[in-house]
């Protein structure tokens, strides 16, 4: 009888990707984090993978803005960049960006999805934003949607955009999962609870404009974007009642590779249901 075998391990917190062909002894721990860090610790949620094989990802907690912070304070965006990619033989960590609670957010539960061709990242965190949201009773905040972009020649450094602040309940709070990108410049993800019955729904975030201006919003996360550059929508989808489903976690479309339409089919479950939102 034949053994499975591996090509590749790759193990980054719980997520493992693998693919058969050699031994399973070439399994390999690439980065181990370390509980009270600065440079973040618990990983978790959605991985992606750049051009070059770099892996991106999120700690719920840690980071130079908060090393030791709990859910009010605290997480980061990282990345593994391969042997070779920085001058090592060996798979080195960076981290990107930190959150310090407030208005930029705190407790990055969901990964990040990668915008292919641009380098341009999405992700949530679970609390802050609208520390003032009454439907959070420790005011952390009810969350967040963010837009990482990577330097450039106007930005040396990674830049975090809030698209969002979840405040209001009728259109959700504390996403965990990270946006899907959809045809026509979209963002689609899912609150875990919130809603007309709290039991959480789905909402679009609308791109409508090729220029954002981030400078006050990445110096002291002051004001939200302009409406006229970001259009939220919380309403597309709401569980209403226990059979519609309860606490949605997360949606997908179609493959990363395949064009984005309008038309788009999207998926989803929420506890014993899984549901589609047609276009």
């Amino acid at each position: 009888m034949k053994s499975l075998h591996f090509t590749t391990g790759l193990i980054v917190g719980f997520a493992i990707l693998a693919s058969p062909s050699l031994a399973a002894e070439h399994f390999q721990v690439l980065h181990i984090f370390t509980a009270g860090s600065a440079k973040g610790w618990q990983p978790s949620g959605a991985l992606a993978v750049g051009e070059r094989g770099e892996i991106y990802g999120t700690t719920q907690r840690g980071g130079r803005a908060c090393p030791t912070g709990q859910y009010s304070c605290g997480g980061t965006v990282y990345r593994l960049n391969p042997p070779g990619l920085s001058g090592s033989r060996k798979w080195t960590y960076e981290q990107l960006i930190s959150f310090a609670g407030g208005l930029g957010g705190s407790y990055p539960v969901s990964g990040v999805t990668r915008e292919q061709g641009t380098g341009i990242f999405y992700g949530t965190t679970e609390y802050g934003g609208d520390t003032t949201c009454a439907f959070e009773p420790h005011h952390w905040g009810c969350g967040t949607v963010f837009q990482l972009k990577p330097p450039s020649a106007a930005n040396p450094k990674w830049q975090r955009i809030i698209l969002h602040r979840f405040s209001a309940e009728q259109e959700g709070r504390l996403p965990t999962t990270p946006p899907i990108l959809v045809g026509g410049g979209a963002l689609i993800g899912t609150t875990m609870n919130g809603g007309v019955s709290n039991y959480g729904g789905a909402y679009r975030i609308q791109f409508v404009s090729p220029v954002l201006s981030a400078a006050a919003e990445h110096a002291q996360f002051g004001a939200p974007p302009p409406a006229s550059h970001w259009k939220f929508d919380g309403d597309i989808w709401q569980a209403v009642a226990s059979t519609d489903g309860k606490w949605p976690d997360g949606v997908v479309t179609c493959g990363d590779n395949a064009p984005r339409t309008a038309s788009d089919h999207i998926y989803g479950t929420a506890g014993n249901v899984l549901f589609q939102i047609l276009p």
